[in-house]
């Protein structure tokens, strides 16, 4: 059982191509496990939800009625980026289980898309915005910590700031979009090289042999 898809690349290469497809399977019988596992354990094993008790008065009267969680270029941020990973998965399954259509333009501009918003994001957020409020620091890995133990049902204070797993997340995706984008336009840039060497070998073939 191999859990890579392999092929020959234009060099002749044995290259892995993507992961197997059956693992496809396995990822929805795991989230359907994973939603039957949770849903018991929020119904029969967890306990009652704790929130903040009140804070000071001179606290909350200096809150406005309506508090922006996220600014404009966030929301538009976020909305680029999902239609495109959208895009991205449509394209390359959708061929698989029978649709025929230019799947190859569209994935591509899709992946080149993604790409340039997530330079967008890096630039906005490290220049534009704290920078360093996205690197996690002690105050992340102790909340870590407490919702670990809040999670196995011990007493601990409730988390600070925003989950350390969430941010590490963000930033491997960014780092692993990043990284496959450079390669994978190198690639199609050489495949297309090695595909005109070869129609114009083809051409010069046609040509001696008609004279």
């Amino acid at each position: 059982m191999d859990f890579l898809e392999w092929a020959k690349s234009p060099w002749g290469q044995n290259v892995p191509t993507h992961i197997a497809w059956f693992l496809i399977w396995v990822a929805i019988i795991a989230g359907f496990l994973f939603f039957i596992v949770h849903t018991t354990y929020l119904r029969y094993f967890a306990k009652v939800r704790e929130f903040a008790g009140s804070g000071s008065p001179l606290i909350a009267a200096r809150i406005p009625e309506h508090v922006p969680r996220h600014s404009l270029t966030a929301r538009l941020f976020h909305w680029v980026m999902a239609a495109s990973m959208f895009t991205l998965l449509f394209t390359a399954f959708l061929p698989k289980v029978g649709f025929r259509f230019d799947w190859v333009t569209y994935h591509w501009i899709a992946g080149t898309v993604l790409t340039l918003s997530i330079l967008f994001h890096i630039i906005h957020a490290s220049f534009f915005l704290d920078f360093w409020a996205i690197w996690p620091d002690r105050i992340d890995v102790r909340d870590a910590g407490r919702r670990i133990l809040r999670f196995m049902g011990k007493s601990a204070p409730p988390p600070d700031k925003f989950a350390i797993d969430i941010m590490l997340a963000a930033m491997a995706g960014a780092m692993r979009s990043l990284l496959e984008a450079g390669p994978t336009s190198a690639t199609v840039r050489k495949s297309r090289e090695q595909l005109v060497l070869l129609c114009q070998s083809y051409m010069a073939a046609a040509t001696a042999k008609r004279g």
